[in-house]
């Protein structure tokens, strides 16, 4: 008798050729087949994407689905996975990434008795030019940066938490009660995945294994600092909608989710500036930050004055962009020499 799959494993495919193979065979190990539903969603490739996830649904046809779409982004991948996932949980992992097996088949195990709401592991942030891992965990404030198989809940680490799509497994009925969408035909919206689902979320497992293998690396990656500094409208629009979304929802939070949303909405906006003050013109990158705390105060006039008291650093800049507020920005040009620099190679290491 076939047990009952408790995890759904989406994989965002696009123009995924020649990684898709690598993130598959990761994913499809014996000792869970029946325990997992492998969802590729294959988001307009045009290259032998299709194909290639049509022989391993042959191969695996109680395990492996996929589902043609026409393109709209990772965004519109992470909504679609939430409407079709059949099993209590989901995992999203992209189609150039991987997993380890250790964590990947231990995140299983423990699911089968798991009734939380969040499940987070650490991750592994791998360079494909030189192999090297890094351990990333989910914590800030804390020495391991991870728990040992604790559940807790929400109010007992709201000024904790640091969550990441690679560290996230969520129930499956909260995403889908929860009703919210990420947005579509843009990058930078795994920061809305990662908080938005956390407005109702009351209690998290917290595991030891790094699970999750991000590879970095490929100049084509929207983290590479040329990509991110010529989508910053995008990246920007991103922060904006995490403050409309806590404008919108802050009624229904309790103080812990309104600190915990605040937090990382300060972080975000520092970041913001900073990613602003890398780009390789003053002039640019002072009337971009003008205009983009400007939009800040309009939305939420509470995140504004906010802004820098949050614990999840970015104070420095905060302490310069608030002195910009005080004197009509007069002596950007000073200070975008002096961090420019610096800037850049920060871009550079996120």
């Amino acid at each position: 008798m076939e047990n009952k799959k408790i995890l759904t494993v989406g994989i965002a495919a696009y123009n995924a050729s020649t990684t898709l193979t690598h993130t598959l065979k990761s994913l499809l190990l014996s000792e869970i087949l029946n325990k997992i539903e492998v969802i590729i969603v294959n988001d307009g490739s045009t290259d032998d994407t299709q194909k290639i996830a049509e022989k391993y649904v042959l191969k695996y046809p109680h395990t492996v689905r996929l589902i043609n779409k026409k393109n709209g982004g990772h965004g519109s991948v992470i909504n679609k996975l939430i409407q079709t996932a059949n099993t209590p949980y989901l995992k999203l992992v992209d189609a150039d990434d991987t997993v380890e097996k250790k964590g990947f088949v231990s995140l299983i195990n423990c699911l089968e008795n798991c009734q939380a709401d969040v499940v987070l592991s650490p991750f592994y942030l791998a360079n494909l030019k030189n192999n090297k891992k890094i351990e990333k965990g989910y914590l800030i404030n804390n020495k391991k940066n991870f728990e040992d198989n604790k559940i807790c809940v929400f109010k007992d680490y709201y000024k904790k938490l640091d969550p990441a799509l690679h560290s996230i497994t969520y129930k499956t009925e909260l995403l889908r009660k929860s009703d919210f969408k990420v947005d579509e035909h843009c990058f930078y919206e795994d920061t809305e995945y990662a908080l938005y689902y956390f407005l109702y979320a009351k209690s998290i497992l917290m595991l030891d294994k790094p699970v999750y293998c991000y590879w970095i690396g490929n100049d084509g990656q929207s983290v590479n600092i040329e990509n991110r500094l010529n989508r910053r409208n995008q990246a920007l629009n991103i922060v904006l909608n995490m403050i409309s979304f806590y404008e919108n929802n802050k009624e229904n939070m309790d103080r812990y989710k309104k600190i915990f949303y605040m937090n990382h909405i300060s972080a975000l906006i520092g970041f913001s500036y900073e990613l602003l003050m890398a780009l390789p013109s003053e002039k640019i990158a002072k009337s971009e930050s003008k205009k983009f705390d400007t939009k800040v105060r309009k939305i939420s006039p509470e995140i504004y004055q906010y802004f820098g008291n949050g614990d999840m650093g970015g104070r420095k800049i905060a302490k310069i962009i608030k002195l910009f507020r005080i004197t009509n920005w007069n002596g950007y040009f000073i200070v975008y020499k002096a961090l420019n620099s610096s800037m850049v190679n920060r871009i550079k290491m996120v």
